[in-house]
């Protein structure tokens, strides 16, 4: 028996810990610093001033919701980074991409959604109906975060994200699209 034989359940316990630790340095002493509630009631200045740092390290994380940053901001710029040309109307960015037609749809009272939709990659008729269906199933079971659907006798590829982090928004953009991909590739499959 090795000393690393209870390392789970100890694991388990200093995870949970450091969690209800973050969470209590949060509640009582970011949280009231960013309402600029006094904070004498701390003991010294040191104490003071290492409360203050960590309210300062945590007010620059790039959060969305820390900031007013709107996702359609965050995705125009990944475009333009990656030269990708586009056209906005309304709530939605088309775009061309690996020789696919894109959307972005974005919802100006949630500014932490975006959808993107690969519209229109196979028309369903009578006679392919049924085919259709399997395929979309088999690739639904199959592909993660993207769904095909049926809108208007048309198979249409959508990936949906909530997003709270500004952190390698890119990467997921990034992500999200080769998903989409892979999904149109298997889907387009003999």
């Amino acid at each position: 028996m090795s000393n690393f034989d209870d390392f789970g359940k100890y694991g388990k316990l200093v995870f949970n810990t450091l969690i209800f630790l973050e969470r209590y340095l949060y509640l009582n002493i970011i949280k009231p610093l960013r309402k600029e509630i006094n904070i004498n009631f701390l003991k010294n200045y040191y104490t003071q001033s290492l409360y203050k740092y960590l309210s300062l390290e945590y007010e620059q994380k790039n959060y969305f919701c820390a900031k007013n940053i709107k996702m359609i901001d965050a995705f125009r710029r990944y475009l333009s980074l990656n030269g990708i040309q586009y056209e906005e109307l309304n709530s939605l960015i088309n775009f061309e991409y690996n020789e696919l037609k894109y959307m972005f749809v974005y919802d100006e009272s949630d500014t932490h959604y975006f959808r993107i939709i690969l519209p229109n990659i196979a028309e369903v008729r009578n006679d392919n109906e049924i085919s259709i269906y399997k395929k979309i199933n088999h690739c639904n079971n199959q592909i993660k975060a993207a769904k095909g659907t049926i809108n208007n006798e048309s198979v249409w590829i959508s990936i949906e994200q909530f997003v709270y982090s500004y952190d390698h928004i890119n990467n997921l953009y990034a992500r999200c699209m080769n998903i989409l991909q892979a999904y149109f590739n298997q889907f387009t499959e003999k």
